[in-house]
C-alpha cells in the first residue's frame, strides 16, 4: 500500500545540460526512471540539452521566465514535492522566496563537497540557517556535509544519502590491450589528475583514459597532454554513454581528489563491475578501495601493481553502507 510521500508527484530544480556530468546525470536520471517526476526546470539555457521522455523539461532562454514558471507550479501544485539541486549553499539564496513559498514541501541537496559561507558576513548566515530550517528535508552527501548542517540548524530534517542512481542502459566499449585505468572530472588541481599521469605516462603496460569537463585551474597543464604520451587518452566533454561505454570496459577507475563530496563514478564502476581506488577524504560507494589522500605514489603505484596481476591490492575497503538514492 502507499503512503502519502509515495503518491506524491515531484518537481527538480536544477539542469540537464550536454555533456553530463555528476549532478546533472542525478537529475537526468531521477527524472527520466521515478514516474512521480512530473517537471525538470532547468536553469542553464546554455548548449544542447539531454531529451527528456518521462518529465517536462522547462528551460527559457531568461532565467527570469524559468523562475516565474518554478513560482507558477509552487502555487498551482499545493501538494507537490519540490526537489532544490544547488552547488552550494549560497545557490541556495536566489531561491529564498521559492524557500517561503514552499517551506516543508522543498528537499535540498548542495552537491558540492566543501560547503562554507563567510563566517563574517552575519547576514549570510542568517539567511542561508533561516532558508535551511524552513526545508523539510536537507540531503546530506557526507559525514561533513551531515555534521556541518547538524551544526547549523540540528538534525530534525537532515538524511545522509547519496547522489547516485544507476544507469539503465550501458553500452560497452571496446576492451584495452593494456591494464586499462580510467579517470574523470573537472580540469581541477583537487582532482589531481597529475599524480597518475606521473605515475603511468612512460609506462607502456598500462593505459589511461582522462575524461575531462568544463573549465578549472589545471586546464593548460592538462591540454598541453594531448597526444604527447602514447598510452594516455584525454576526453574533453564527452557524452555520458561514452564515458559509461569506456568506463565498463576498463580494469580500474581511479579518483586521488583532496575534495570530494561522493564521487559519483565510483558508484558507476562499482554498479558496472569495475573495481575502484579512491581517496579517503569521503564517504565513498560501498566496495571501494581507499587511500589516504597523502599517502605516496610507490604505495598507489604497488597496489595497482597487484590488481593488474589479479591480486588484491592489499587496502581497505569503503563499508560506509551508502547506496543509490531513492525518494522514499
Amino acid at each position: 500500500m502507499l503512503n502519502d510521500w509515495q503518491r506524491m508527484k515531484i518537481s527538480i530544480i536544477g539542469g540537464i545540460p550536454s555533456p553530463i556530468g555528476g549532478v546533472t546525470n542525478f537529475i537526468f536520471r531521477a527524472a527520466e526512471q521515478d514516474k512521480r517526476v512530473r517537471q525538470v526546470f532547468d536553469f542553464y539555457p546554455e548548449g544542447e540539452k539531454l531529451h527528456l521522455t518521462n518529465a517536462n523539461h522547462i528551460c527559457c532562454q531568461l532565467r527570469l521566465a524559468t523562475y516565474f514558471l518554478l513560482f507558477v507550479s509552487a502555487v498551482r501544485f499545493s501538494k507537490r514535492i519540490f526537489h532544490l539541486n544547488t552547488s552550494s549553499l549560497t545557490g541556495l539564496l536566489f531561491f529564498f522566496p521559492l524557500v517561503l513559498i514552499l517551506g516543508k514541501r522543498l528537499r535540498f541537496t548542495a552537491h558540492h563537497g566543501n560547503l562554507s559561507y563567510s563566517d563574517r558576513n552575519l547576514l549570510l548566515r542568517l539567511l542561508i540557517r533561516n532558508a535551511l530550517k524552513r526545508i523539510g528535508v536537507i540531503y546530506a552527501l557526507s559525514s561533513k556535509q551531515l555534521i556541518f548542517y547538524k551544526d547549523l540548524v540540528g538534525s530534525e530534517n537532515v538524511e545522509l544519502v547519496s547522489s547516485y542512481i544507476r544507469p539503465s542502459v550501458v553500452r560497452a566499449a571496446s576492451k584495452c590491450d593494456r591494464f586499462c585505468i580510467c579517470l574523470s572530472g573537472y580540469p581541477s588541481r583537487v582532482y589531481n589528475f597529475d599524480r597518475a599521469i606521473e605515475l603511468f605516462k612512460n609506462n607502456t603496460e598500462y593505459e589511461i583514459h582522462l575524461f575531462l569537463y568544463g573549465t578549472g585551474d589545471n586546464e593548460d597543464y592538462l591540454s598541453s597532454l594531448v597526444n604527447k604520451y602514447p598510452n594516455i587518452c584525454i576526453y574533453w566533454n564527452t557524452d555520458s554513454d561514452t564515458f559509461l561505454g569506456r568506463l565498463s570496459s576498463s580494469n580500474l577507475y581511479l579518483r586521488l581528489n583532496s575534495v570530494d563530496s561522493f564521487g559519483i563514478a565510483c558508484a558507476e564502476a562499482i554498479s558496472l563491475g569495475v573495481p575502484v581506488i579512491a581517496t579517503d577524504v569521503c564517504e565513498r560507494y560501498d566496495g571501494c578501495y581507499l587511500v589516504n589522500c597523502d599517502a605516496n605514489n610507490s604505495l598507489l603505484y604497488d597496489a595497482i601493481s597487484l590488481m593488474k596481476k589479479g591480486r588484491n591490492p592489499h587496502l581497505p575497503i569503503s563499508k560506509a553502507g551508502i547506496s543509490e538514492f531513492h525518494y522514499d
